[in-house]
């Protein structure tokens, strides 16, 4: 969920829970309202009775992989696991000034790979940007 460029995941708690944290690979993002984080394109969004929930802005490829949300009921602890899949487009420059749009999905995938990828484009993703130019190897 979230506007392009910005998404929230969302973790569906109730009244028994004492204890909730968000959790991106190994590192903690959010315990309760405490954030654990440097990352300022990380917030929290809701941490109520009934949802805890945080939003990342302006993702990028490196936001991608697995998230945790783990709650302690009742001295039990419980999570729930999502995979932020995060797509790409590359502008690719070639010789003479043609350009051309491929789409990227996650590593090892590749989505919308024409003619000018299997001539030997070499893709690369900057952080912060959804396009990079790029030149022939």
């Amino acid at each position: 969920m979230g506007t392009e460029g910005q998404k929230v995941l969302r973790c569906s708690v109730d009244n028994r829970v004492t204890r909730v944290a968000w959790l991106n690979r190994s590192s903690i993002l959010y315990a309760g309202n405490d954030k654990w984080c440097l990352d300022p394109r990380v917030v929290l969004l809701a941490n109520t009775k009934t949802q805890y929930s945080i939003q990342i802005h302006d993702v990028d490829v490196y936001d991608e992989g697995p998230y945790t949300c783990s709650v302690q009921t009742d001295n039990h602890p419980k999570t729930s696991r999502v995979h932020l899949i995060v797509q790409v487009n590359y502008l690719l420059a070639g010789v003479g000034g043609q350009r051309a749009q491929v789409a990227r999905g996650r590593p090892g995938v590749g989505a919308g790979v024409g003619a000018q990828a299997a001539c030997g484009w070499h893709l690369a993703p900057c952080r912060g940007t959804t396009a990079k130019v790029c030149t022939e190897r």
